[in-house]
């Protein structure tokens, strides 16, 4: 599927898309469709399997995890988001993008969050626009919003890269439905809280600050759109 929607990174910086997944089959598989769509080979789809127990999930996965750039990590017992997370990170020895498996990326995604991480040195992360994303939510600020009828993620994206500028406007904190993620910060500052953090929540928001104390920044880009479904798969992984 990949090599017809997106626009060729023009680095050789390599990502591990990290998507931790807790049951949820019906929006995971289209959450891997779009990746996996969208994303140019060389690059990893990293899942990391928080001990789901639906049994069409687990299929899918033992599928999927023989598809080329896709791996597949299952943990033996359920510690919850922030704990997938970190497992996906520490295996991983490039560039991080950390996805919620309830999103759907869109053409030339990883792209233009490539160009933004590294239009300077010294971004630790980079959020996108979304429709349900605190501070990155479209149209409406702070607010969960609902695609328009009959248009897609892909055309707000489109829209986005046509019409913004690409500032790259610095954010207090990444948003954790999508967070590209600087190598050298996470080997700098480690990665999430997880012992205060726990099963997720306010987790990026220390990430970004520790960041930022460390003299990084986190911006947001305008010229990309990821649909996110919403609160749903964060509140399945902190219910158990």
């Amino acid at each position: 599927m990949a090599g017809v929607y997106f626009m060729k990174i023009y680095s050789n910086r390599k990502y591990d898309i990290v998507i931790p997944v807790f049951n949820g089959l019906h929006f995971f598989r289209e959450c891997y469709g779009s990746v996996r769509q969208y994303t140019p080979d060389g690059h990893t789809i990293l899942i990391i399997d928080d001990a789901s127990t639906e049994p069409e999930l687990l299929t899918f996965l033992e599928e999927i995890g023989r598809h080329p750039n896709t791996e597949v990590l299952r943990r033996p017992e359920n510690m919850g988001f922030v704990h997938s997370a970190n497992v996906g990170m520490a295996h991983s020895s490039n560039h991080v993008i950390l996805l919620n498996s309830d999103t759907v990326v869109t053409p030339s995604w990883l792209d233009k969050l490539d160009r933004a991480l590294f239009h300077a040195p010294n971004i630790a992360t980079v959020t996108p626009w979304t429709n349900k994303g605190t501070i990155c939510s479209l149209p409406r600020f702070c607010e969960d919003n609902e695609l328009p009828v009959n248009v897609t993620a892909a055309a707000i994206s489109h829209m986005a890269e046509t019409l913004c500028p690409g500032r790259y406007t610095p954010i207090p904190t990444a948003v954790g439905f999508c967070m590209a993620i600087r190598r050298q910060v996470l080997d700098e500052i480690s990665f999430f809280d997880s012992s205060t953090f726990g099963r997720g929540y306010g987790e990026e928001n220390d990430f970004c600050m520790r960041a930022w104390l460390q003299g990084y920044e986190n911006i947001h880009d305008d010229r990309t759109f990821i649909f996110h479904q919403g609160s749903v798969i964060m509140d399945i992984f902190i219910a158990l």
